[in-house]
């Protein structure tokens, strides 16, 4: 490793705990939008549907069957639609915050910080 002079690394589940600091953003935003009281059952059963439509539509983007705008905005639309949700403003207001907020999330994967100080 002498010879390197410089290490790139994508932050997603990488450095950065992506699915720890998506789902704490999710729970703040399934309160603030009181999306029990619209009737969502629950944030675990919306948590795990924005999952699998994520999952889902993240595998489109790879094929390049998708754009992330589409994956950004569908995720929770489709998340919606599943609990009986037709409210696509509320949708796309939600998925603004999120891509406001998630990113300044703190978590990190353990370790990340000993790592990056080893490699500095």
């Amino acid at each position: 490793m002498k010879n390197k002079k410089y290490i790139f690394f994508d932050l997603d589940h990488t450095l950065w705990d992506t699915d720890r600091n998506s789902e704490e953003s999710l729970s703040e935003l399934f309160h603030k939008y009181e999306l029990l009281n619209l009737g969502v059952p629950s944030f675990q059963e919306f948590y795990s549907t924005y999952q699998q439509h994520n999952e889902r539509l993240w595998g489109l983007y790879a094929e390049n069957q998708i754009g992330k705008d589409a994956v950004r905005y569908h995720r929770f639309h489709l998340t919606f639609q599943d609990f009986g949700l037709h409210d696509q403003v509320t949708s796309e207001k939600l998925a603004d915050d999120f891509m406001s907020i998630t990113p300044h999330k703190p978590h990190l994967i353990e370790g990340a910080k000993e790592l990056l100080e080893k490699l500095k």
